[in-house]
């Protein structure tokens, strides 16, 4: 399985724990070396999935360090933030996407 197809899953498979109220093994599915990826197109991805997960688990300060890592992925490469924000987070502890 090609490594963007193999992210998806984890990604997916993360949302079907979530969804089972596994929130812990949501985050461990989705805990991979690849969340230090900083070139590939998924890796913005990946990264608001795992901060989501942290999120939905309690664990908001973690949650919160993983998101404002983006906007530094962001300007290191051509990936744009999704369209939706993590709907958890208030706008004002959203990072700022300048």
């Amino acid at each position: 399985m090609a490594k963007p197809e193999e992210i998806e899953m984890r990604i997916v498979a993360a949302g079907a724990r979530r969804d089972l109220g596994e929130l812990d093994a949501a985050v461990v599915t989705l805990t991979c070396k690849e969340l230090n990826n900083e070139t590939d197109e998924w890796a913005l991805r990946l990264r608001y999935a795992y901060a989501d997960a942290l999120d939905a688990a309690g664990r908001k300060d973690e949650a919160r360090e993983w998101l404002q890592s983006a906007p530094n992925l962001m300007r290191k490469s051509s990936l744009t933030p999704p369209k939706e924000p993590v709907s958890s987070y208030p706008q004002s502890d959203s990072p700022s996407w300048n």
